[in-house]
């Protein structure tokens, strides 16, 4: 939730038997170090001078707790690189502050209009002070320097955002309303509280788009109902959200227990939950998620993902609205909705997507499966060559993109040449992402803008 954590900064993934290095995160200590790099694979792992632990056919989550831990211990990873050496390299970790989790934005130019985009990939608060940042602040911010670039609507995309600090949730909500409430938390205990925006000033009222999909839970769940809720927002993306609506606290069964019983050692901890959210119009984000009001093909949507999907979860209820006011939009959500959907259906990304979506959900109706290796590997195939053409589908938008200036050269040349390595990366995502580009439509049809550009 801070942004930040201890380790040796590398990002991480699964490549068969071998947990393989994808990336050295700008700043940390591995890349200060130099000697650690991408497409190397992690064979073993050492804490301090203890033996060496073989990690080949060890899951990441697992290989991860090992190489993970404390500011100032050394860990030493045996790896093999891509040239087929075998390395030893010692590494002393330290607090890694990943960029990624925080806000940023830019200006996409499109049709002679200025989209502003800000991403947010959780809703951090370092209350321990390590990084001193937070989510609103930012969000803030990014808010004041696109409206600095007099842009015409923004999407705000919440994409796999699983949440994090309420508070943060309901200020960067406030920053696109007047004052009212954002959040209802109900508890057994505790009774009905309502979370409110006490600011009547409005950040931000022009157009808005909030960008969601199956893993988007909590907290920007919550975002993205309460600006529902106030006709503030056109919510869009994946059938429905994560779903999560509850409230949890961990309770330390070693203080409980402590003395009372001999022989118990460390019984370890309950995660009880103890509240539940809901919306201001007093439905439940729990079970069902947040209903997009433009639904696109999702990639997630033949997985069983959401707390819809998983054992004794909570089911939906409702309790009494709090009083709010619609917020002034002249948006004509069917007429908006109508022409998005008749650009998803007839583009060919979102169609072989759905073509994927139909194929799996098939199979998994399928109760009879073939033992046959050579059926099961051709089957594979089969299914690699399907993503390959979805990924294939994704055309490059030719929209210009403004990042707010220049790369500050008082930073290291070596500084200057990761910045704008990150910010290449992040232009050609960008100019790939058809739900994005079918978003920037959404507001140009918003806008009434004549030309909307074909999405093929």
């Amino acid at each position: 939730m801070s942004g930040s954590l201890e380790g040796i900064g590398a990002l991480l993934s699964q490549e068969n038997d071998f947990v393989k290095v994808v990336e050295i995160i700008p700043g940390g200590p591995a890349w200060k170090q130099k000697q650690l790099g991408p497409e190397d694979k992690i064979i073993k792992v050492a804490q301090g001078s203890k033996e060496f632990v073989d990690i080949v056919g060890m899951g990441t989550r697992e290989a991860v707790k090992l190489i993970r831990g404390k500011k100032g211990s050394l860990i030493r990873l045996s790896v093999k690189k891509p040239d087929g050496r075998i390395m030893e390299i010692p590494i002393i970790r330290d607090i890694v502050i990943i960029e990624e989790t925080f806000a940023k934005s830019l200006v996409i130019g499109n049709n002679n209009k200025k989209i502003g985009y800000i991403s947010l990939k959780s809703f951090y608060n370092d209350f321990s002070g390590k990084t001193g940042r937070n989510a609103y602040s930012d969000v803030k911010k990014e808010l004041e320097k696109l409206k600095a670039k007099n842009i015409d609507g923004i999407i705000f995309d919440l994409r796999s955002n699983t949440g994090g600090a309420l508070t943060d949730a309901v200020k960067i909500s406030g920053l696109f309303i007047k004052e009212g409430p954002i959040v209802q938390v109900q508890g057994r205990v505790t009774g009905k509280e309502t979370l409110s925006d006490t600011d009547p000033a409005i950040q931000y009222d022009g157009p808005l788009i909030i960008l969601i999909n199956t893993i988007s839970a909590s907290a920007s769940e919550i975002m993205a109902a309460a600006l529902q809720d106030y006709k503030r927002a056109v919510i869009v993306g994946d059938s429905h959200s994560f779903g999560k609506g509850t409230v949890q606290i961990l309770l330390d069964l070693n203080r409980i227990t402590a003395g009372q019983y001999d022989g118990l050692e460390n019984p370890g901890a309950l995660k009880m939950t103890i509240k539940k959210f809901y919306r201001v119009n007093g439905g439940s984000n729990q079970f069902k998620g947040v209903i997009p009001d433009i639904i696109f093909p999702g990639i997630y949507d033949s997985f069983e993902i959401g707390e819809q999907y998983l054992d004794h979860s909570l089911k939906w209820d409702t309790i009494s609205e709090v009083p709010y006011t619609l917020f002034n939009s002249t948006i004509k959500l069917d007429d908006i909705r109508s022409k998005s959907l008749k650009r998803i259906k007839s583009n060919k990304y979102f169609s072989e997507l759905q073509s994927y979506n139909d194929e799996l959900n098939r199979r998994k109706e399928e109760s009879i499966q073939s033992l046959n290796i050579k059926n099961i590997r051709k089957e594979q195939k089969h299914i690699r060559e399907t993503l390959d053409k979805i990924k294939k589908a994704r055309v490059v938008n030719n929209y210009s993109i403004d990042f707010f200036g220049k790369i500050d050269t008082t930073i290291s040349k070596e500084l200057q040449k990761v910045e704008k390595g990150r910010r290449d990366n992040w232009e050609k995502s960008i100019k790939k992402d058809m739900e994005l580009f079918e978003c920037i439509n959404i507001i140009n049809d918003i806008l009434g803008v004549e030309k909307v550009t074909s999405l093929n």
